[in-house]
């Protein structure tokens, strides 16, 4: 049985959100018809061919017929006619976010903020990978969350944008991260303060034993992640507390531990802001650092002869969060162009030659990495890293 069986779905937009959510919501058993306000929507053909029914050349009151569910593409306002008439009607109203935390069976990590949100999405997806994690970023940042929750993975870190966040009711995060606030999209929410409340729902369901965490330097994003109803943890581009990440004299560290993973290569206050956050995420989801006591993580493939403590220690550190968000703590050279192709975020490690490429158009767990080789497994398993041990499996 399906996740959707027995519900009547009207997508609003045939657009490439639009389109995987219409797809996703037949494979799990709806019957989904398409209203699209383009008379030749690039992609409504597709569907169409897939025996989706798509009616397009505007939005009418008639597509809603027999509809149980409405949902919106995330560029939808939610003032538009169609969702008007759909709550009018009493219609449930899911977005993207929602129908992917029904679909969800691994738990996930979630980014949103007005600024550096493809950036740390897919810098804290490379950190768990090389944690030994199969994890794939998805959401806004290009590839849509309810299709790769259908799939097969550890974990997923998923980029939310305020459209996103406003049109979901039970999306729960391990990890939440709230990196800035500043106006935007005022055209689409309305108020700065609506755009603000929408943000804040990255946190709504999370509860105990679920983490945010929120940036100290930016004073009004930082009064929203107080309000969040589970433990907060903070990041900071200066001198970090005890229990922050943040930055001393350019380099990256860690407060709990002390540990200093290095310098930020792309000497950026946003970069750093994007580096501390993603530090501070990884350690909330049980990701050791350099300085923590030892979680002891496996990754399948060929054994390799011992060498001695020294070897041992070095091979820990490339595969620690350091690795990946330092040394020098370089997550991201190049442009990031949301829904582009090949943009890679280039990362260094200790290892010779190391340089992994996120694919961040159609695959972004598409991994080359020259630090563990050519014989890098296909699915690593995780033996034992704090809470997580309940991502174990057997491919």
């Amino acid at each position: 049985m399906g996740a959707f069986d027995g519900e009547h779905a009207v997508v609003v937009g045939a657009g490439v959100a639009g389109s995987a959510a219409a797809r996703v919501l037949v494979a799990e058993g709806a019957t989904v018809r398409v209203s699209e306000s383009s008379p030749e929507r690039p992609g409504a053909a597709d569907l169409q061919a897939e025996g989706i029914e798509v009616a397009d050349g505007g939005h009418a009151l008639e597509h809603l017929d027999g509809a149980t569910l409405v949902v919106p593409s995330p560029g939808v306002p939610p003032h538009a006619e169609i969702l008007t008439w759909a709550r009018e009607r009493g219609l449930r109203v899911w977005g993207e976010l929602e129908l992917g935390a029904r679909l969800a069976r691994v738990p996930y990590l979630a980014v949103t903020g007005t600024n550096g949100k493809t950036t740390t999405t897919g810098m804290l997806a490379a950190c768990l990978r090389a944690a030994g994690l199969d994890a794939v970023a998805c959401g806004n940042i290009g590839r849509a969350f309810p299709a790769t929750a259908r799939e097969h993975h550890d974990v997923l870190v998923v980029e939310a944008s305020s459209f996103q966040l406003a049109t979901q009711e039970s999306f729960r995060p391990r990890v939440s991260v709230l990196l800035n606030l500043a106006p935007d999209h005022l055209d689409w929410h309305g108020s700065f303060e609506a755009y603000a409340a929408a943000k804040a729902r990255i946190f709504a369901r999370q509860g105990p034993g679920d983490v945010h965490v929120g940036n100290r330097d930016d004073e009004g994003a930082a009064a929203v992640s107080r309000s969040a109803p589970c433990e907060v943890r903070w990041f900071t581009t200066g001198e970090p507390s005890q229990q922050d990440a943040g930055l001393r004299d350019g380099r990256l560290i860690a407060g709990w531990s002390g540990a200093d993973l290095g310098r930020v290569s792309i000497d950026t206050q946003g970069m750093r802001a994007d580096a501390a956050a993603c530090l501070a995420a990884a350690h909330a989801f049980g990701i050791r650092d350099e300085g923590d006591e030892p979680a002891r993580v496996y990754r399948g493939g060929r054994r390799r002869r011992r060498r001695g403590p020294d070897r041992r220690r070095r091979r820990q550190r490339r595969r620690s969060v350091s690795a990946r968000i330092a040394r020098p703590a370089a997550l991201g050279r190049g442009r990031h162009r949301r829904g582009g192709r090949a943009d890679p975020i280039r990362v260094r490690g200790s290892g010779r030659g190391s340089r992994r490429h996120v694919d961040r158009g159609g695959d972004p767990d598409r991994v080359r990495d020259g630090s563990y080789g050519r014989h890098r497994p296909a699915g690593p398993r995780v033996r034992e890293l704090g809470h997580v041990r309940e991502l174990r499996r057997t491919r």
